[in-house]
C-alpha cells in the first residue's frame, strides 16, 4: 500500500501569511513549493493530498481555516504530514532553515522528531541555507495549530525568512523553490522506509 503524505502550503486566499520587503507574499511561496514536492513524492510512488491547490481560503475565520486543515489530513488518513511556511522576523538579518515539530505524551514523539530531522538534513542538503535546527514550544499547547492536532507524524517546515530581502529574493525563485521541494521529497522517502 502506497504511503500517504498530506502536504499543507501554509495560509492561502485572505490569510497571506508574511510578506516579504520587496513585495513577495509567503502564500505564493508555500504553494509553489508545496505543488513541486506533489510531484516528486507522486514520481515516487506516494500518494499525496494537498490542503489547498490554489491560492484559496478553506474558511472565514483562521481558526476555521487551520481546523479544515487537520480535518482534512485526518479523512485523508495521511501517514505523515508536512505543513510549508516562509519565516519572519523583525531583524531583517534573520535567516536559514528550521522545522517544527510537537513533543508531548499525546504524540508520538521519536516519530515527529525523526521527520523533523530528516527534513532538516535533506532541505540544508538542497537548498545551501543557515542551520537553525529543529525545534519544538517547551509548552506543547503552544505549538503550531495544525501540527499539534493531527494524530499521524507531523512537522512545519519554515523554508527561510522572507523578512530577510536575500533570501526573499531566493524564495521567489523558481530554483530555490525546485531545491526546497526536492529536500522536502526526499526526506519524505527516508521517512517512508523507517520499519
Amino acid at each position: 500500500m502506497a504511503f500517504k503524505v498530506f502536504v499543507d502550503p501554509g495560509h492561502g486566499g485572505i490569510f497571506t501569511g508574511a510578506t516579504g520587503p520587496g513585495g513577495l507574499v509567503e502564500k505564493t511561496v508555500n504553494l509553489a513549493v508545496a505543488l513541486k514536492v506533489e510531484q516528486y513524492l507522486t514520481r515516487m510512488g506516494m500518494t499525496v493530498q494537498l490542503s489547498r491547490r490554489t491560492d484559496q481560503t478553506l474558511a472565514n475565520t483562521l481558526d476555521a481555516d487551520l481546523q479544515a486543515r487537520v480535518q482534512a489530513a485526518r479523512s485523508f488518513g495521511a501517514d505523515a504530514f508536512v505543513s510549508i511556511h516562509c519565516n519572519a522576523a523583525s531583524d531583517p538579518s534573520a535567516a536559514g532553515l528550521e522545522t517544527w515539530y510537537v513533543n508531548d505524551d499525546t504524540h508520538n514523539v521519536a516519530a515527529n522528531a525523526t521527520l523533523a530531522q530528516l527534513l532538516q538534513r535533506h532541505l540544508l542538503v538542497t537548498t545551501g541555507r543557515h542551520d537553525r535546527g529543529t525545534m519544538y514550544k517547551q509548552n506543547p499547547h503552544e505549538a503550531f495549530y495544525v501540527i499539534r492536532n493531527v494524530p499521524m507524524p507531523a512537522t512545519l517546515v519554515e523554508l527561510a525568512f522572507i523578512s530577510n530581502p536575500d533570501e526573499e529574493k531566493l524564495l521567489a525563485t523558481e530554483w530555490y523553490q525546485e531545491k526546497a521541494a526536492l529536500g522536502i521529497a526526499y526526506a519524505i522517502k527516508v521517512f517512508s522506509e523507517i520499519p
